[in-house]
């Protein structure tokens, strides 16, 4: 998983098209928190570039990080299931 915190809430949507572009999976949007993640397969390498695609864009990042999916994540990618 990537995990990008955007300083400004507006940048919310721009980072998860970008996102979108450069991962395979779904980016879920967490405003309260400010807050874009997005499952991806090649994560050092997609985490590269979007670090490289933000920065070309002037986005203002509070945080930018590659972690391992939860259980409840895995399940919920491979069931498509969201209740």
């Amino acid at each position: 998983m990537i995990e990008i915190k955007v300083q400004h809430g507006d940048d919310l949507g721009p980072v998860a098209e970008i996102l979108t572009r450069l991962c395979a999976g779904e980016p879920q949007i967490n405003e309260p928190l400010n807050r874009v993640s997005v499952p991806v397969f090649d994560g050092i390498s997609r985490l590269s570039d979007a670090v490289v695609t933000l920065s070309e864009r002037a986005i203002a990042l509070d945080d930018i990080s590659l972690r391992r999916p939860t259980l409840d994540e895995v399940f919920l990618t491979l069931t498509g299931d969201n209740t």
